[in-house]
Parts: C-alpha cells; sequence; structure tokens
C-alpha cells in the first residue's frame, strides 16, 4: 500500500492557521457573551445543548 505524499511544511501552516482561526472564533464569542443579556445567552445555549446530533 503506497502513502500519500504529505508536505510537512504545508501542514504545519494549516495547523497554525486552524489555531489563529480558533482562538478567533473564542475572542469573538466572548464579545457576544458580554453582549447580551444572561437570559438570551441562556436560551441560545440551551438550543445547542438541545439540539440532537
Amino acid at each position: 500500500m503506497k502513502l500519500p505524499d504529505i508536505d510537512l511544511d504545508q501542514l504545519k501552516e494549516q495547523k497554525k492557521r486552524n489555531f489563529l482561526d480558533r482562538l478567533d472564533f473564542i475572542d469573538k464569542y466572548a464579545e457576544w457573551i458580554k453582549k447580551k443579556n444572561n437570559k438570551k445567552w441562556s436560551s441560545e445555549q440551551k438550543k445547542i445543548i438541545d439540539h440532537p446530533t
């Protein structure tokens, strides 16, 4: 079985971009939470938790 060619530099760059994207999401989500009142935030969290997967 032949393994696929993997460019490790490209893989490292993709990992770095994914990490930065996650940090950006966390920052945006934290800002959203700060702007919403607790009742609105709670109801949105409930939708996520109760959502069937």
